[in-house]
């Protein structure tokens, strides 16, 4: 038990070092220690989580237009938006059937099979 508590406090200490190191500001306490913190990162970190999370979701979508709507009548669908103005293009091109789409509407299709579900 001690040994994990040594552990633990030789890490926050490295971490510590480690963040001072890029750079450090001196605080006096109200007894009068001077005691060194790191600087704060300015930048925000890149949302990353956030970011997957979209595509997960972007993903799902197409592959649910594509099992609800069928192969034919998703690509006529498509193929009216790629005629329109820049941004429907932009969006026909997004949610064009990617491999990675067709494969999750199959499993889905299969699964649905097995389940008795009537997808047409």
């Amino acid at each position: 038990m001690p040994q994990t508590t040594f552990d633990r406090r030789v890490t926050r200490l490295e971490n510590k070092h480690r963040q001072l190191a890029e750079g450090v500001t001196y605080r006096i306490g109200p007894d009068g220690l001077i005691t060194a913190h790191p600087n704060r990162r300015i930048l925000p970190r890149f949302p990353s989580r956030g970011l997957v999370l979209l595509l997960v979701t972007a993903f799902a979508f197409k592959t649910g237009l594509l099992v609800a709507s069928g192969d034919a009548a998703y690509d006529s669908r498509l193929a009216e938006l790629a005629q329109g103005r820049t941004v429907e293009r932009t969006m026909a091109w997004v949610m064009q059937a990617d491999p990675v789409t067709q494969a999750a509407a199959s499993a889905v299709r299969k699964m649905a099979q097995a389940a008795g579900a009537d997808l047409s």
